[in-house]
């Protein structure tokens, strides 16, 4: 068991190893490789939550894909996309919205495929960080990826067709005033935005000494158990 600490109440947890570690170790399942916190506590949070939404609708996709793809020259910084353009990538990309927060998944296609997903409080803080994370996973050796996500991004790079077929096939077009969509009038903070959606506070996992944060825990994710598919494509994100 891992010592935690739940940032909502400060309340001290006891979490399983095999669930949250990071360390390449034989276990009875596979770690969540979510949540690792290199940029930030909310950074791992939103991570979570964006893995979550994307896993929940590939395993039952009744909720509305937006297709933003015709906004993206909006959504994304000047110059982005005719950049994109020239170097022969295909962006794509397409929300889901959840409460509290806009859930983006962004596929760039052209010479190794690449589709990452990403959360933020508005469909264009979402797009344009999915997009970053798009293109550091085309640029990352394989060698460097934990097994698991290793897999998933052959997975991806194997049938990028298909994952952009998929796609293309159950989105629906967005309307355009997704492009100015206000954040929320009372902005709640990354924990409370998780509590509410898994009924539980995220915890912070803190293997060495109180207050060095290794990694964000959020108990009723859905990177914690087996997920099932709705289509015969893995889901491309934990």
């Amino acid at each position: 068991m891992l010592p935690g600490v739940g940032l909502l109440s400060g309340n001290r947890y006891l979490l399983p190893a095999e669930v949250v570690w990071l360390e390449r170790q034989e276990c009875r399942v596979e770690p969540a490789t979510s949540g690792v916190v290199d940029h930030g506590v909310a950074e791992a949070i939103a991570e979570i939550f964006a893995h979550d939404v994307v896993a929940r609708w590939w395993a039952d996709p009744r909720r509305p894909l937006l297709r933003v793809s015709e906004q993206l020259d909006r959504l994304l910084p000047p110059g982005v996309m005719a950049s994109a353009t020239g170097l022969g990538l295909r962006v794509s990309a397409f929300v889901l919205s959840a409460q509290d927060a806009s859930v983006a998944l962004v596929t760039v296609g052209g010479d190794a495929g690449a589709l990452a997903v990403a959360a933020d409080r508005t469909v264009k803080s979402a797009v344009s960080e999915a997009f970053l994370l798009a293109m550091a996973s085309r640029a990352q050796p394989w060698h460097t990826l934990p097994l698991p996500d290793s897999l998933r991004r052959f997975a991806v790079w194997h049938r990028e067709g298909d994952y952009a077929a998929y796609l293309e096939g159950m989105a629906v077009e967005a309307d355009t005033s997704l492009v100015h969509e206000l954040g929320g009038l009372r902005p709640a903070s990354w924990p409370e935005i998780a509590g509410h959606r898994f009924g539980h506070e995220p915890v912070a996992v803190e293997p060495q000494a109180p207050g060095q944060v290794v990694k964000v825990v959020c108990p009723g994710a859905a990177c914690y158990r087996a997920t099932r598919s709705a289509t015969v494509l893995p889901c491309p994100v934990p």
